[in-house]
């Protein structure tokens, strides 16, 4: 059950991004709701959010990176929701269910979910050798930087949902 529940009434320019999810999505998630009880926060998920879809990560990628977070965070809502998104990023359901557990049948894939899972359980104290395995796989410094922001884009909704528990709609 939720430990805070979406309002009535929001701020107009909150309001607005709301019903363009809706209409968008055909329904807006409860996250947001729950997210638009502060203007301030919302906004800035929402900008960090969307600065991702105009960078060099594939949204593919992005839901493998949710999918490794979430399951690593334990969070019941982004399993649900980053398994439904990754599925329409034509994520097969096996691969979901690595990417949960911070693997994958790719090896880039996989090697990209191994190195989230360390600067997940290192909290970003990696290895130069750690970096360098991310070259070597093809990956390039521009797209380290991207994964270090979608990791944490993805930690902030966790533990959002894990503090508050809006009601799973996915």
């Amino acid at each position: 059950m939720s430990r805070i529940h979406p309002k009535n009434t929001y701020d107009p320019q909150v309001q607005t991004v709301l019903e363009g999810m809706k209409e968008k999505m055909g329904f807006t998630p409860n996250i947001f709701k729950l997210m638009a009880h502060s203007k301030a926060f919302f906004g800035g998920f929402m900008n960090l959010s969307k600065s991702f879809e105009s960078g060099r990560l594939s949204q593919k990628v992005r839901e493998s990176i949710a999918l490794c977070v979430a399951g690593f965070n334990r969070c019941a809502y982004c399993t649900a929701a980053h398994s439904k998104l990754g599925a329409a990023c034509h994520i097969s359901p096996k691969e979901i269910e690595l990417n949960l557990k911070s693997k994958s049948e790719e090896a880039k894939i996989g090697a990209l979910l191994e190195f989230c899972h360390k600067v997940l359980e290192k909290r970003g104290h990696l290895e130069g050798a750690d970096l360098e395995k991310m070259l070597h796989h093809g990956w390039v410094e521009e797209d380290l930087i991207e994964i270090i922001g979608v990791i944490a884009l993805n930690i902030t909704t966790n533990y959002f949902n894990n503090t508050f528990l809006p009601t799973v709609d996915f």
